[in-house]
């Protein structure tokens, strides 16, 4: 199988890490980018360009599949209009064929979804900043001329992309000199291991049916534990302690999005693609992190 892959020009992206999986898998992969990275071969096709050009297109309708491993920014700048829209053009430019569209969105899309882990059917209260996306997912999954399928992970984490949201903590607790959470700290998050997310989106790109949107998540942990983790992590004694809300916003502009949940499951992908996630979880991962040697 031909795939045509989006957000596999560096290291760091999740495509780096599907387009060596299909690799590996025997596929051959053409990748976008818009120069060829110097003294870079790992066995793709370079597809050199801008997404609109005529000749990227042409390569996206010779493929038998396209993953856009890459979340559209959805900022609204001019810079990023191409962004913002690129699912439904990959669409476009699929129509007819009946071929795999797998796009990337996010677990944020489903606003604040409670401490308990939902599913695929849960209802979306899409915060504001995220209504692109919600339209997004809708365009892809509704097309029945495309086998459109939509991922949304929970926090990636793993040796490499490490997990931007944990950033906020880490920060907050190096300030404050202890692991910390804005009380009460029971509001939950899900998290799936970058291998593991690797595995789902190659188990999709052969099982998922037309119109199947899939959750990423293999773990589900509140605040208080996260907490309680980083502090491990920086070689403190005691525990973790808890911040009013009040004082949080002093401290961080993230502090709304700090206190929702965004807790999903990964049943459905367990029980209709047979994934089996088995990477470290993010708790075990950040408290066996070198903090604590940095910390001393």
């Amino acid at each position: 199988m031909r795939v045509f892959l989006l957000a596999a020009a560096s290291k760091e992206g999740l495509g780096y890490a599907v387009g060596q999986r299909l690799l590996a898998a025997g596929h051959s992969v053409a990748a976008l980018v818009q120069s060829v990275p110097a003294n870079w071969n790992w066995g793709v096709e370079w597809v050199v360009g801008q997404f609109g050009d005529r000749g990227v297109q042409q390569e996206i309708e010779r493929a038998d599949a396209v993953i856009d491993a890459d979340l559209p920014l959805g900022l609204g700048f001019e810079s990023t209009k191409i962004a913002d829209r690129r699912p439904s053009l990959l669409r476009r430019a699929l129509k007819g064929s009946g071929k795999p569209l797998i796009m990337t969105s996010t677990a944020s899309v489903l606003g604040d979804t409670g401490p308990v882990p939902v599913g695929e059917d849960a209802l979306l209260h899409t915060p504001s900043n995220y209504a692109y996306l919600a339209r997004l997912e809708e365009d892809v999954l509704s097309a029945d001329d495309v086998c459109g399928v939509v991922i949304r992970p929970g926090i990636e984490h793993g040796p490499l992309p490490g997990a931007s949201s944990v950033s906020y903590w880490y920060s907050l607790a190096e300030r404050l000199g202890k692991g910390t959470y804005i009380e009460p700290g029971t509001n939950c998050w899900s998290a799936v291991h970058r291998a593991d997310l690797v595995d789902l989106y190659c188990l999709a790109l052969h099982q998922a049916r037309p119109g199947m949107l899939v959750h990423a998540a293999s773990e589900t942990f509140s605040m208080r534990e996260l907490a309680e983790a980083i502090h491990c992590s920086m070689g403190l004694k005691g525990s973790a302690v808890g911040i009013p809300y009040e004082e949080a916003v002093k401290l961080t502009r993230a502090a709304a999005s700090l206190c929702r949940n965004t807790a999903i499951s990964g049943a459905m992908a367990q029980r209709e693609l047979g994934w089996r996630p088995a990477g470290t979880s993010l708790l075990d991962e950040v408290r066996e992190s070198d903090r604590a040697s940095q910390s001393n």
